[in-house]
């Protein structure tokens, strides 16, 4: 297992991380597609993706950095 910071939508594991995302949340907690590049931009928040060892897209979590502490917006596992 391993992961890694999803920091644009051209990233090559954002469409399963996306489907993933619009499966796990109700719309009124979702994200449009510009809104999550909004997101990505701004300083302080953080999309990270975990796999398997064969790539195989297992989490996500959403988060936003507000030191000293830190707020999870998303989170979900596959």
């Amino acid at each position: 297992m391993y992961s890694e910071q999803i920091r644009t939508i051209e990233h090559p594991a954002f469409p399963a991380l996306w489907e993933a995302y619009q499966t796990a949340f109700p719309p009124g907690e979702q994200r449009s597609v510009s809104g999550q590049i909004k997101a990505l931009a701004a300083p302080g928040y953080h999309l990270d993706a975990w796999f398997e060892d064969d790539n195989s897209l297992i989490g996500l979590m959403g988060w936003w950095d507000f030191a000293p502490f830190r707020f999870v917006e998303h989170y979900a596992i596959v």
